[in-house]
């Protein structure tokens, strides 16, 4: 695939898919987070001693928040290297991948916005982390499915 593409395609490709994978790995981060929260608030881990050593080996619920906001900022920091490579390579069209890529793209600088500005915590950072991951997967992995599956095109 890449000595089919131009130099600065290839880049945009690589670049795109390190986005992917960051914003995955954010996105396991905030369910992690997620639920520690949620064991944490009702007192569940008293009960299962499991849960107990979980809770116990975990680290604090800032520590974890703090991380995910850093993976938030590499998201977004790649999506914006990915968009101005797209861009220069000619890449860059105005269909639904961009829209939605940018439309995630605003979704990760909302959540770093939110937790700097807002004091967001919790629960708003895993659902803003979410959806702007839901956001840059139905940007190309939904648009793929669409065609493929549904509509039958290659």
């Amino acid at each position: 695939l890449p000595a089919l593409l131009s130099a600065g395609s290839a880049l945009h490709v690589l670049f795109a898919l390190a986005a992917h994978g960051v914003a995955l790995l954010a996105c396991g981060h905030a369910l992690l987070l997620w639920s520690l929260s949620r064991v944490l608030k009702k007192r569940a881990f008293q009960t299962q001693a499991w849960l107990t050593r979980w809770v116990g080996l975990s680290p604090a619920l800032v520590v974890l928040e703090r991380l995910l906001i850093r993976l938030a900022l590499w998201v977004a920091g790649l999506l914006i290297v990915t968009v101005g490579l797209g861009a220069w390579s000619g890449a860059l069209r105005l269909d639904h991948k961009t829209v939605l890529t940018l439309l995630s793209l605003l979704a990760w600088m909302a959540v770093v916005w939110g937790y700097e500005r807002r004091a967001w915590r919790g629960t708003k950072i895993c659902l803003g982390v979410g959806l702007a991951t839901g956001l840059l997967l139905l940007a190309y992995i939904g648009s793929r499915f669409v065609l493929q599956a549904v509509l039958h095109r290659v």
